[in-house]
């Protein structure tokens, strides 16, 4: 559970001083966060609790079983979110949105053949790269998906 060790971390909080805080024992944290075991709901809801987040927050949807659609998807959701936090002023969140908007970043790059990168970021909208030609439905598809979105015009190759 990647997202288990980024906001642990970005909380500050050791291991073991998560596990005192959710009352759940160290091995529970240190398996969870190497992926050997998932934790059950109830310790999940202690972690959320102790870490003050969601358990959605916890738990990373798996991009790398996601349609590029499914990406763009989650991508414009994160960004909806990182606007929801920056308005309230929950920089803690926003940072750990901005490390989801760059996993969904890397996997779209990894896609084969990729043929655009986008950025999401809080304060403007998704900033695509073409990389290489993309046909009309391509530019149609990627619209339909996450909706306005700026280009970057030095490396733009619609043909």
């Amino acid at each position: 559970m990647q997202e288990l060790r980024e906001i642990r971390n970005v909380r500050g909080l050791s291991q073991r001083a998560l596990a005192d805080k959710a009352n759940v024992d160290k091995l529970t944290i240190i398996h969870a966060e190497q992926g050997k075991k998932h934790p059950h709901a109830e310790t999940l809801e202690k972690l959320a609790k102790a870490l003050e987040v969601s358990v959605a927050d916890l738990i990373q949807p798996p991009y790398e079983t996601m349609t590029l659609e499914q990406l763009m998807g989650e991508g414009q959701k994160v960004r909806e979110e990182m606007v929801e936090a920056t308005e309230k002023g929950d920089m803690l969140r926003l940072d750990l949105l901005l490390r989801r908007g760059e996993r969904i970043s890397s996997r779209i790059n990894e896609l084969d053949p990729p043929y655009a990168t986008v950025k999401f970021r809080p304060d403007t909208l998704p900033e695509v790269t073409w990389l290489r030609p993309a046909s009309e439905e391509e530019v149609q598809k990627l619209k339909d998906t996450i909706g306005e979105y700026t280009e970057n015009k030095d490396l733009l190759l619609i043909g």
